[in-house]
């Protein structure tokens, strides 16, 4: 399977001067590449030609898929994400909802579980797919609803089985806080089928590609539980970084520090990607220090 890529950007405290739709603005002269990236919307102004599966599959915005490929290759992509634990794919991109009903069954309890989990539990018609998808790391307010629901029906927890499989037991033992993620993820010794296991559980940070967290975690098993793209991530020294996460450390180092510099090894790899966006994040971090 080809990496997904996404991004999003925003926050820059410069003045706009190239202006696309409502909310598709960045400051300076971006490249058209760049502020197609910010939403799905933005993907269609700035791309009104040019717009491709390849761009849509890259830019993370799977819900375009379907009305850019016919509908059983566009589930196929939605599927393989699914099956990685891509939560990454999903995230800038809620309407991907409205196409769930297209998806096989467990896709589509990963996709709800991971972007709307609240609304189906509390409708009461979660499925075992569904429990176990629904993510912990990251988003503790997620656990008193899976208690919650679990106190109310018969979830009928199953057992931990290494290497590939956690049980819904597990899960509802880190739920309710009476182990820790850690503990969770401690459960099995590391392995390219337990660190998938954990991402489709949601029991890890699944920001980021199967591609570079597994091969980064057995190269170091320390990082299992550390955050996908920490500010001082350098893509170029990861084992096995793909477009894909270099174009999500991007969303997330211009959402939360658009002014901080980049490191250079990250900025190397976006580089080597797309050489018109790295020239022109060198030109804002530069606007930056003038700041």
């Amino acid at each position: 399977m080809r990496a997904l890529d996404i991004v999003t950007a925003g926050g820059l405290l410069i003045a706009p001067c190239v202006a696309f739709a409502a909310g598709c603005t960045l400051p300076g002269h971006p490249p058209a590449k760049l502020v197609a990236m910010l939403s799905p919307d933005c993907f269609d102004d700035a791309l009104q030609v040019g717009a491709d599966a390849r761009s849509a599959m890259d830019y993370g915005f799977p819900s375009r898929l379907f009305g850019l490929l016919p509908e059983a290759e566009a589930v196929e992509l939605v599927a393989m994400a699914a099956q990685e634990g891509d939560r990454g794919f999903f995230v800038a991109d809620r309407s991907i909802l409205d196409h769930v009903g297209a998806l096989p069954g467990p896709a589509a309890d990963f996709v709800t579980a991971s972007l709307a989990p609240a609304e189906t539990l509390r409708m009461g018609e979660a499925s075992a797919d569904f429990l176990m998808a629904v993510p912990l790391w990251g988003q503790p307010e997620n656990g008193p609803l899976l208690t919650g629901y679990c106190a109310g029906h018969d979830c009928q927890p199953t057992e931990t089985h290494c290497p590939d499989r956690i049980g819904l037991a597990d899960k509802l033992a880190v739920a309710s806080g009476s182990m820790t993620l850690q503990q969770a993820q401690a459960l099995c010794p590391p392995s390219f089928e337990w660190l998938r296991a954990l991402r489709q559980a949601g029991l890890v940070d699944t920001s980021c590609t199967s591609t570079m967290q597994i091969n980064r975690t057995m190269a170091d098993p320390a990082l299992l539980d550390a955050a996908c793209y920490p500010p001082d991530l350098s893509l170029m020294d990861l084992p096995a970084a793909t477009s894909a996460d270099a174009v999500r450390y991007l969303r997330q180092h211009l959402t939360h520090s658009p002014l901080a510099p980049i490191p250079a090894g990250s900025l190397d790899y976006i580089a080597s990607q797309w050489p018109e966006l790295a020239d022109y994040l060198q030109a804002m971090n530069k606007q930056g220090d003038k700041d």
